[in-house]
């Protein structure tokens, strides 16, 4: 029930942030700054936390921080909740819409115990 709230709110904040273009293409991107935003633009960096996650996947239950380069650029992440296990899924410039698209790669499959989502301000930039 938990993760159902988070998703419901996570696509409700998506939804409010931007217009979708064309709800039936699945790239579809969606319209920010009189433009169409292209959702795979962050492909590349989406797929390296994949072939991490190969290498040593994360513990399930952990604390995962997701969001744009906010999240990234954290250098002492770890440490400033060690001993807690943390996940630290940000990535470069990204906005709510984006982190939605990749929400299965890079949210969901961790079975996250808490989210922390920082994302935002790149949608009204």
């Amino acid at each position: 029930m938990k993760q159902i709230l988070i998703t419901a709110g996570l696509i409700l904040m998506g939804l409010l942030s931007c217009k979708q273009s064309d709800p039936n293409t699945q790239q579809a991107g969606l319209f920010r700054g009189g433009q169409q935003q292209d959702l795979t633009r962050f492909e590349e960096e989406i797929k390296a936390f994949e072939e991490a996650d190969k290498k040593s996947m994360p513990p399930a239950g952990a604390i995962l921080f997701v969001g744009s380069s906010s999240i990234r650029m954290w250098p002492s992440l770890d440490s400033a909740f060690a001993p807690l296990p943390v996940i630290q899924r940000g990535f470069g410039g990204s906005t709510i819409p984006e982190v939605l698209h990749y929400a299965d790669r890079i949210v969901w499959k961790y079975q996250p115990k808490v989210i922390v989502f920082y994302c935002g301000e790149n949608d009204i930039a």
